[in-house]
């Protein structure tokens, strides 16, 4: 996590008004543009030439044009030293050339400046310049991780500058005293000096000084455990940058809204504001700092999977801190570079026993901290788990003043350490211990999706501790903490349906609040302008190929703009999440208690090295652990989507597909919970969400799952209870329901389309179909807020760079109306109000999320337009895995809603699926295995 140090300015003993007061406003640039004027006056005196070209490097520094700022203040330095100018003078000069070479991360070069400022200081006997000086040395200091030495430096700064009422440096000393506590751990401290410089700053009206304070603050709470409010603090300090245009406190800023998407888990989010931080700090070359960012970016790719380039920016950052001398920045390099090296490296040790050496001369507690988690976490992979459970008792008492991070971590590894030594009450404790603290960050976050992704982050944890509930024998236990896992933001959106009303608009406000919205529009029409363009028979040749630039650009400017308000909408705040139902815990009887006779649930766990199966039944729960790397399974899945995506009916995919039957579904059938069951209500975990369930095949008749029952996806099994509560308490439903809507914008590209919406009003009485330029989306708004079925025949488009942008298509309607521009996309859905008993989404992948083609699984996959609809307070959806043939849609569409009436959408899809694999023409998996119902499977307040 970044921590930011406040220096220490000079008083300027030679006044100029314009200059200085707009300077003294924060406006640097002007004040800047006043000095340059000044100097162009050829009559000016040495000593007012040197004082003017020092107030341009400063106000340069602050606008990070570092040379431009080291070249003045040197040619003011040397004219000092020419004339024998001295005194305050050359004091303030000497203390700004130690500034910008404290930024550009030069210690060595800033050292000695400050030292001349500290000499220059006394020559004149001015103590708080002095100070000011000596406060500056402890910014270097704290850099060369002296911690103890910095402290008192600024604690004379402090003491100095309160003796003479200067409210703003005395707010500097406490805010870099906030700096320090928090490098040595004291977190209580650290709130505590960073409010009091919070409050000087606020008492004299300045807020460069406050977005420093604040910027700690924003750590500060991240550290304790607190999203919420580092997510505020810090979007506090971004406002006042961008207003000031401060480049380096935005980079700065950007790393920590980094550093806060990276703890929860948000990895795209992170990398898109680590990239910003790391380009303004390149373009200003300041060097520690990007230094600073390039192992955070390291980290990210290390838990995206990419261990080359991990270990390449790892290594990197670490010659780049031991270049500069940051020792503290250095040792955090070893920490992520022992995480990245492989268990057999012969160098390990060695690492481990430099990283302590050098933490320990240090005498910063979180570097003590880290360093024995690292030193244990290896140990207990080696099976050496006394010897890690003493390495961490070592730091007991430091741990218990560390922050929630270091606290869960030395749980996790505990529970590990005592499970090996098969001391199960022991590593139960410990376990709950750390997801106890994990589940208190995780109800801090603002948003369902930073929720889910904080989860997914600690699966191995959660896994952890089922593995231990089932070794003694505590079935239902392991059942509820493997569902706690990814259960609390489906099932808390689920409950907060019906409030959407109230809610829907939060992202709305948002996005009104500032001008992105408006800039992504522009982009994306800009770029399907040129696109048609060329798509008409744009030139080619030299033409073409700027065409072709152009368009690349517009793309990427277009992700980008994306992904920031992707991760705008993720820390929106979206009300009080301890009053919502997802929070609470998942608890097996009221689970079971929302089964039917028939019905049988099966739950997955997808861990590191073992896959967790549990399957309930009313009166019974059965769980099953099965060796399986996630990477393997991975694959398997992956190999059998790909061959059924194939039109054909030779029987390709057949043994991956019973690998998968005895994987998944024997076990369970072999148990005998599955004898008169007829339907399945399944909770697939990470990559099984993609996973093709009804053509899964028993190898001992070659039959599918789907001919043996019908098949319901759930995203939590907690979701169960909730969503079959919600269907009984709503309003009795007619069937069939008045108000159902088919819609079929484009009849010309997807012709069995407007045939597939015909069919449907058809089949249902009083049912209407709006094809062509009758389907806009305004009207599939109006048709699913009236409680109808809605039926969509149309493209759909999976974002997979920026997942809430996923949309399906449709006819645009009124110009210039974000609600109806034809792109009904997915962070929208959240917002709507849906009163649909049924949604059918006839379009390509609209049941998968952007994890579909990804080697990285994020636990559940909240963005996906089919779960989105669900939450938003549809009762079932149908959607689709992946892209599915035009004429074979609207079949298979036809066939269901012909069983519709008299069935469920869960029985009416397997009818459909039975008919279509015994025809030859659609007997391939590719035209009906696709194909899954997801919701409460309930429909017994629909009278027939």
């Amino acid at each position: 996590m970044l921590v930011l140090g406040c220096s220490q300015h000079s008083p300027d003993p030679i006044r100029s008004l314009a200059g200085d007061s707009l300077y003294a406003r924060g406006e640097f640039g002007a004040a800047r543009a006043a000095w340059r004027g000044e100097l162009a006056s050829t009559t000016l005196a040495d000593q007012r030439r040197a004082h003017l070209l020092t107030s341009v490097g400063l106000a340069s520094y602050h606008i990070a044009d570092y040379e431009e700022a080291e070249r003045v203040a040197d040619s003011a330095l040397d004219i000092e030293h020419a004339h024998g100018i001295n005194g305050a003078e050359l004091f303030r000069t000497e203390n700004a050339l130690g500034l910008i070479a404290w930024n550009r991360g030069h210690l060595s070069v800033a050292e000695t400046r400050f030292q001349d400022a500290v000499r220059t200081a006394r020559s004149i006997n001015d103590t708080a310049s002095i100070a000011k000086a000596l406060a500056n040395i402890g910014l270097v200091l704290t850099d060369y991780a002296d911690f103890q030495a910095a402290r008192s430096a600024f604690l004379e700064a402090q003491a100095a500058s309160h003796s003479i009422g200067d409210s703003r440096t005395e707010g500097n000393a406490h805010t870099n005293l906030a700096m320090v506590a928090l490098r040595m751990g004291d977190l209580s401290t650290a709130e505590e000096q960073a409010n009091e410089g919070l409050r000087l700053y606020h008492q004299t009206d300045f807020e460069i000084g406050e977005q420093n304070a604040l910027g700690q603050l924003a750590t500060v709470e991240a550290a304790k455990g607190n999203p919420r409010a580092a997510f505020a603090a810090i979007d506090s300090a971004m406002t006042i940058v961008r207003r000031h245009g401060l480049k380096q406190e935005e980079a700065s800023d950007l790393e920590i809204l980094g550093d806060l998407y990276a703890e929860a888990g948000d990895l795209r989010a992170a990398a898109h504001y680590y990239d910003q931080s790391q380009q303004l700090f390149a373009a200003s070359k300041i060097e520690l700092e990007a230094a600073n960012v390039l192992r955070d970016r390291a980290a990210v790719d290390a838990a995206l999977a990419d261990t080359v380039s991990a270990r390449e920016r790892a290594h990197r950052a670490r010659l780049a801190h031991h270049g500069l001398g940051a020792i503290g920045e250095e040792l955090d390099d070893r920490f992520l570079e022992i995480e990245l090296a492989a268990n057999d490296n012969v160098g390990l040790d060695r690492e481990l026993d430099e990283a302590d050496s050098l933490a320990r001369s240090i005498g910063s507690a979180p570097a003590r901290v880290q360093s024995a988690l690292e030193r244990a976490t290896v140990l207990e992979r080696r099976g050496k788990s006394q010897q890690a459970l003493s390495r961490l008792a070592s730091v007991r008492t430091l741990l218990r003043e560390s922050g929630a991070e270091y606290r869960w971590q030395d749980d996790a590894l505990r529970a590990r350490a005592f499970a090996q030594l098969a001391l199960l009450d022991s590593a139960e404790q410990a376990g709950r211990e750390a997801i106890s603290i994990i589940e208190h960050v995780q109800s801090g976050y603002q948003s369902g999706p930073l929720r889910t992704a904080y989860a997914a982050r600690q699966n191995q944890v959660y896994a952890d501790l089922v593995a231990v509930l089932l070794r003694e024998g505590k079935t239902a236990a392991a059942f509820e903490t493997a569902d706690a896992a990814r259960g609390r933001a489906t099932t808390e959106r689920l409950s907060s349906a019906h409030r959407q009303g109230e809610r829907k608009s939060t992202a709305g406000s948002v996005l009104q609040a500032t001008s992105l919205r408006a800039q992504i529009d522009t982009l994306a029409a800009h770029l399907e302008a040129t696109e048609n363009g060329d798509s008409r028979g744009g030139g080619g040749g030299g033409g073409g190929s700027d065409q072709r630039v152009i368009q690349r650009d517009l793309r990427d400017r277009l992700t980008r703009a994306r992904t920031e308000y992707e991760a705008l909408l993720a820390r929106a705040d979206v009300g009080d999440g301890a009053e919502l139902v997802g929070l609470m815990p998942t608890r097996a009887a009221r689970v079971q208690g929302s089964l039917v006779r028939d019905e049988a649930l099966l739950t997955y766990t997808v861990a590191q090295d073992t896959l967790f199966t549990f399957v309930l039944r009313r009166d019974t729960i059965l769980a099953f652990s099965t060796a399986q790397r996630r990477a393997d399974l991975g694959s398997q899945v992956r190999v059998l989507r790909d061959l059924l995506q194939q039109p054909t009916t030779n029987g390709r995919g057949a043994a991956a597909a019973e690998a998968l039957y005895d994987l998944l579904i024997e076990p369970a059938v072999r148990s005998g919970l599955l004898d008169g069951v007829s339907r399945l209500l399944i909770v697939p975990d990470g990559v099984l969400t993609y996973l093709p369930f009804a053509a899964l095949q028993d190898h001992r008749d070659g039959r599918f799952l789907i001919e043996r029952h019908l098949l319901t996806f759930l995203p939590s099994a907690a979701a169960l209870p909730v969503m079959r509560s919600r269907d009984q308490s709503a309003t009795r439903t007619p069937w069939p329901p008045r108000s159902s809507v088919a819609l079929a914008p484009f009849p010309r590209d997807l012709p069995a389309s407007a045939m597939e919406a015909e069919r449907f009003r058809a089949r249902l009485p009083s049912a209407t179909a709006l094809i062509d330029n009758r389907a806009t989306e305004h009207a599939l708004r109006e048709s699913l807020a009236a409680g109808g079925v809605v039926h969509i025949a149309s493209h759909a488009e999976l974002n997979r760079m920026n997942p809430m942008f996923s949309e399906i298509r449709l006819a645009p309607g009124v110009p210039g109306a974000n609600d109806d521009d034809g792109r009904l996309q997915l962070f929208e859905v959240f917002g709507l109000e849906i009163r649909s008993p049924l949604v059918f989404l006839s379009g390509c992948e609209t049941g998968v999320g952007a994890a579909s083609s990804s080697d990285v699984e994020q636990g559940e996959d909240y963005a996906t337009l089919a779960r989105a609809f669900l939450f938003a307070g549809a009762r079932d959806v149908v959607a689709t895995l992946w892209r599915i043939d035009d004429a074979g849609a609207a079949e298979l569409a036809d066939r269901f809603y012909a069983h519709l009436p008299a069935a469920s959408p869960t029985e009416a899809l397997a009818l459909a699926q039975r008919e279509m694999l015994r025809q030859t023409r659609y007997a391939a998996a590719y035209y009906w295995a696709g194909y899954q119902v997801s919701g409460a499977e309930h429909l017994g307040n629909m009278e027939q």
